[in-house]
């Protein structure tokens, strides 16, 4: 009886060995998979830096834009007065030599 209590007792321990080696192989894997997604996360960390960096320049680009935008309209709007009066005093020129 003590023999064979040993040697279950034997092959218990080698099942268990074979079960910790099992484990340990998944444990080196998932930490292998662990690792490329820590990699692979710090690749999308540094794409989204460099996505977000390109929205403040275009952001900033937009808000030159559109003052450079507001700039021509006010040159616009000035120059359409400027016109205006041109033709006014043109105008009065005008009556002024018709009365001499």
């Amino acid at each position: 009886i003590h023999d064979k209590e040993c040697t279950r007792m034997l092959n218990d321990v080698e099942i268990k060995q074979e079960q910790i080696e099992s484990l340990s192989t998944k444990i080196q894997d998932l930490e292998s998979d662990k690792e490329e997604m820590d990699s692979r996360m710090n690749e999308i960390e540094a794409s989204l830096a460099t996505q977000k960096d390109i929205i403040s320049t275009l952001e900033l680009e937009l808000s030159t834009k559109n003052g450079e935008i507001k700039e021509l309209r006010d040159t616009c709007a000035s120059t359409e007065r400027d016109s205006e009066a041109i033709l006014n005093l043109n105008a009065e020129i005008s009556s002024l030599e018709l009365k001499l």
